[in-house]
């Protein structure tokens, strides 16, 4: 007869009423490979729960700083400036807010915790971007400022 154990067909051990010596050693077989599953899987266990602290303990990333189209986004998309500006306190900008932007967002309709939060806010430099994506972050925002001016 063959049982299934630990997804191995193990031989099942034969009933001696007798006992006797044959009975022993079966039964000393059988110990044997019930040690060596229990450390089988004592050793697994012990790797899974190690694993699993591990990942816990990961180093969360620190997000990245806002940007000036980001800023202006949030503001377009209905974003209050207490959250907004709350999100620069948090994150940072990258860029030095001019007097210009600050006027954009005012007319997009920034209140004057956020103009505070943007000229307090930890500033981070950029990291080095090519002309080309400064161009469309250029012309992304002044598409922004055109739909805010239509009222959209």
């Amino acid at each position: 007869m063959v049982l299934p154990f630990f997804g191995r067909a193990v031989k099942a051990l034969p009933y001696h009423r007798a006992g006797g010596a044959s009975a022993r050693k079966d039964l000393e077989l059988w110990h044997r490979i019930r040690q060596r599953w229990a450390v089988r899987f004592r050793s697994l266990a012990l790797i899974l729960f190690l694993a699993a602290t591990g990942l816990a303990q990961t180093p969360k990333k620190e997000p990245k700083p806002l940007d000036k189209v980001q800023v202006l986004a949030l503001l377009a998309g209905g974003v209050p400036s207490q959250r907004v500006a709350h999100l620069v306190g948090q994150r940072g900008i990258d860029f030095e807010p001019s007097d210009d932007y600050l006027e954009i967002l005012q007319g997009a309709g920034a209140e004057e915790v956020l103009v505070k939060a943007l000229r307090s806010a930890k500033r981070t430099p950029p990291p080095s971007v090519d002309p080309a994506t400064a161009a469309k972050q250029t012309q992304i925002q002044q598409h922004m400022v055109r739909g805010i001016d239509l009222g959209y």
